[in-house]
């Protein structure tokens, strides 16, 4: 839920003439040619308007991505013991006894 919170949040901070074509378009599932007739411009200017702001969402979420990646991967610690211990254990190493 949490997610779809931010997505919301981020379609929200589109122009407001790219956010209005891509609420048609994506969320109502209109045609560019529907959207073009509903909105009384021409359905190029739609076309455009749709690829800004997928364009600026794709953006927005590699850069959320970028943020989140180096914390996806990160061993140190406690996190990383219980992810080595246990792919070692399903590779059948045992320890040596010491």
């Amino acid at each position: 839920m949490r997610d779809e919170t931010r997505r919301l949040l981020e379609i929200d901070e589109l122009p407001a003439a790219c956010r209005t074509v891509f609420m048609l378009c994506a969320i109502e599932e209109m045609s560019t040619r529907e959207v073009s007739e509903s909105l009384e411009i021409p359905e190029t200017t739609v076309r455009t308007r749709l690829s800004r702001a997928k364009r600026l969402l794709r953006k927005s979420f590699a850069s959320e991505f970028d943020q989140a990646l180096p914390k996806a991967f990160d061993l140190d610690g406690e996190r990383g013991e219980r992810l080595m211990s246990r792919v070692l254990s399903q590779l059948g190493y045992v320890p040596p006894r010491g």
